[in-house]
């Protein structure tokens, strides 16, 4: 997923934009929260591809952790596993 035409200038200008309006401003702040592809609209005209998605949330004492893709297994054991098991220490 990517943004297409929109370049790093054009992302980081848009969303100091709303990120500025959404502190003084209730309503458009509910529309970043419910609806924040059109709260973006309104600053830019370019296309938000439809698979491409945003999400905001409100400032609460939370953390979010990406993860990285998903590789499956082909049975072998990872670093991790093997340094738990040498030695008998730990379980996998």
């Amino acid at each position: 997923m990517s943004l297409g035409e929109w370049n790093q200038v054009e992302i980081k200008s848009v969303l100091t934009n709303v990120i500025e309006r959404s502190t003084f401003d209730a309503d458009f702040r509910k529309l970043c929260l419910e609806n924040p592809k059109e709260a973006i609209r309104q600053y830019s005209d370019k296309e938000i591809p439809d698979d491409f998605e945003i999400k905001m949330v409100e400032n609460e004492a939370t953390i979010t952790i990406v993860l990285p893709d998903f590789k499956g297994t082909d049975g072998e054991l990872s670093d991790l596993e093997l340094d738990q098991v040498a030695g008998g220490k730990g379980q996998v």
